[in-house]
């Protein structure tokens, strides 16, 4: 587990899944669809809990000063702040990974419990990672 400082705000557009964790994958391929140049964009996969529900969230960043919301998805935004991490290297070996890591994330007493949990994926090349790999994170309390 590390610190990770996110510097400003990340704001995404997202689609919902229809259900977690059934529904990631076709979430993030509507994504795709919807998304100009998606593999280009950093991308993130965005859950909290809603009415004692999982909601999980395909997201992609956007610039919204020169861009508008896709029709078909809705906006979010990743706040900046003090995150705590783990960086999960090739996590499609064993996607189980993913779900530890944010089992051992929330379990730290400092998190914001108004926060999210965060996956972060990266495009070829982007800061040095690859599209193979995720870094899970969750904010620190203020």
């Amino acid at each position: 587990m590390e610190n990770f400082k996110l510097e400003n705000d990340i704001n995404l557009f997202c689609v919902k899944a229809d259900s977690f964790p059934e529904g990631i994958m076709a979430a993030h391929q509507k994504m795709a669809s919807l998304a100009k140049e998606y593999g280009k964009r950093n991308h993130f996969g965005v859950s909290y809990l809603y009415d004692d529900e999982n909601l999980y969230m395909a997201a992609a960043e956007i610039d919204i000063t020169k861009e508008t919301i896709p029709t078909g998805s809705s906006s979010y935004t990743l706040k900046k702040g003090n995150y705590i991490s783990i960086y999960i290297s090739d996590f499609s070996k064993d996607i189980s990974q993913i779900g530890k890591a944010f089992e051992t994330l929330l379990a730290d007493p400092d998190i914001d419990e108004q926060g999210c949990c965060a996956e972060c994926y990266f495009p070829e090349g982007t800061n040095g990672t690859n599209a193979k790999d995720v870094r899970c994170m969750v904010r620190l309390a203020d």
